[in-house]
């Protein structure tokens, strides 16, 4: 049925979290793994580790693969072999996912379902946003004010960079900014 609605998408595999444990490959790993072979050739399992017990999020991809012990082609065993996993993030999931980490126990994987942190409203984060982009410029005027006053040599690259960017800006009063972003902002 998903594939009459969906015509273009073909299942590759299927996913799954950690044990308790922290296991990555149990028993029915192998179970699952069967069914999804029959749904597409050599399934991929997608598992992730939801215990989030460390700073990083941790999501590890296998493939199943036949253990041949002679020439004959019998299988031995099956063994899951693991691939490179490489993971593509929004902005908005990356910004998630990191305060999910950051703002957890260290020492413990998650026990409860209280929540120990929120999340900013649009306020909070155009504030933040604006606090980096004043900390970049800083550095910038720094950097300059050090090639003027040559206790620096200056990066020709990096001044016809700076060039660009200025020439490029517009000027936007106060009142305009304000008036864009009370237009943006949701009640």
């Amino acid at each position: 049925f998903h594939h009459r609605i969906n015509k273009r998408e073909q299942i590759v595999g299927w996913f799954s979290s950690t044990t308790p444990e922290g296991d990555y490959i149990n028993d029915t790993t192998f179970l699952f793994n069967d069914f999804y072979a029959k749904q597409c050739k050599k399934p991929i399992i997608i598992v992730v580790d939801t215990l989030l017990r460390g700073p990083s999020f941790n999501i590890r991809g296998f493939q199943m693969k036949p253990l041949i012990i002679d020439n004959s082609g019998d299988e031995f065993a099956n063994l899951f072999n693991e691939l490179k996993v490489e993971i593509e993030l929004s902005e908005v999931e990356t910004y998630c996912i990191n305060h999910m980490i950051s703002n957890q126990l260290s020492d413990k994987p998650f026990q409860s379902t209280e929540i120990l942190s929120t999340i900013p409203d649009e306020r909070d984060q155009i504030q933040h946003s604006l606090s980096k982009l004043t900390e970049v410029i800083d550095k910038l005027i720094e950097y300059v004010d050090s090639v003027i006053e040559g206790k620096q040599v200056g990066i020709s690259e990096i001044g016809m960079a700076l060039s660009d960017v200025l020439g490029s800006l517009q000027t936007i009063s106060a009142d305009d900014v304000n008036a864009i972003y009370k237009d943006k902002v949701q009640d």
